[in-house]
């Protein structure tokens, strides 16, 4: 099902001219913006695994080495989730 979508500048919206229901498509867009949204997160978490696992975020920034393993352990765990 292609969707064909452009610019009225008469009346500055986007129109999309689709084959599908309008609920499909609504649907089909809330699941593109979700898996972005998960991709988006899934990045956000390794970069701060990342930090952590080369010390850039350290104990002593506000951090206790509890805090900071909980939070290891927090980032792990919806990382995993994610990838699912």
């Amino acid at each position: 099902m292609a969707n064909e979508i452009f610019f009225d500048r008469r009346h500055n919206a986007a129109v999309v001219k689709t084959e599908q229901s309008i609920e499909d498509f609504k649907q089909s867009t809330l699941d593109e913006f979700h898996k972005v949204q998960s991709q988006t997160r899934i990045v956000y978490l390794e970069d701060k695994l990342a930090k952590i696992k080369s010390g850039t975020i350290k104990i002593g920034d506000g951090l206790t080495e509890e805090n900071l393993n909980e939070l290891v352990k927090c980032y792990e765990d919806e990382l995993k989730e994610l990838k699912r």
